[in-house]
């Protein structure tokens, strides 16, 4: 295989702590020689992100500056319409070749709603899943039967560039980003003042710095 590439797709509304961790993890778990970070621009499923395309992606390219293996893709914000996965996939194999591994990951706690995704099943027919268990989230009695007879066939490693499915455990990050919305909408329900909001101790400890300060300096989360 030429290149092994990890494909991460959210709103990252706001990027967190947690997402940089988690991709850096598997990275190294995986060999990955990068990590694309692709925001969604309008989703299938879900209600729209709360804060614009263009703060979203500026808050990745802040938090991933770091990192040169992280590489913010905006692909998906570009393009007009809903966001479908299998369209992206089916992109990033056309322009990696054939003989690159290419690993879309998801998050245990959206397998719930795999089997509504768009054309899903076709998905190992052009990438490799790997599934993130997360702690304290167990969806198993929501999973559609095919997606759990899907979970059953789960390698150890990859060693293909598409066609597998890996289901790893991660460290603990009990973050999400609706908490750190809601955290964020709480406290400016109370105040609006940026020394209030510097002091709201979730918010700083669960968010990049140069992210942090770009939420007060767009006053973002209102």
């Amino acid at each position: 295989m030429n290149k092994r590439i990890g494909v991460l797709g959210g709103s990252f509304d706001p990027v967190h702590c947690g997402h940089i961790a988690s991709v850096l993890e598997l990275a190294k778990r995986f060999d990955f020689e990068h990590v694309k970070l692709l925001p969604v621009g309008q989703h299938a499923l879900k209600q729209a992100p709360l804060a614009l395309a263009a703060h979203r992606k500026a808050m990745l390219d802040l938090a991933v500056r770091s990192y040169p293996q992280l590489i913010v893709d905006d692909r998906e914000l570009r393009r007009e319409g809903a966001s479908y996965t299998i369209d992206t996939c089916c992109e990033l194999r056309s322009e990696l070749g054939d003989e690159a591994a290419i690993c879309f990951i998801v998050g245990s706690d959206v397998l719930g709603q795999l089997h509504l995704w768009q054309r899903w099943e076709e998905l190992l027919g052009v990438v490799n899943l790997v599934v993130m268990r997360r702690a304290g989230i167990s969806a198993n009695e929501l999973i559609a039967p095919e997606v759990k007879a899907l979970l059953g066939t789960s390698v150890a490693q990859i060693d293909r560039p598409y066609g597998q499915l890996a289901s790893v455990s991660l460290g603990e990050y009990p973050i999400s980003s609706t908490q750190l919305r809601r955290e964020l909408v709480q406290r400016n329900d109370v105040t609006s003042s940026t020394e209030a909001l510097n002091a709201c101790h979730l918010w700083q400890q669960s968010l990049p710095a140069d992210v942090w300060e770009y939420i007060v300096a767009h006053d973002l989360y209102h």
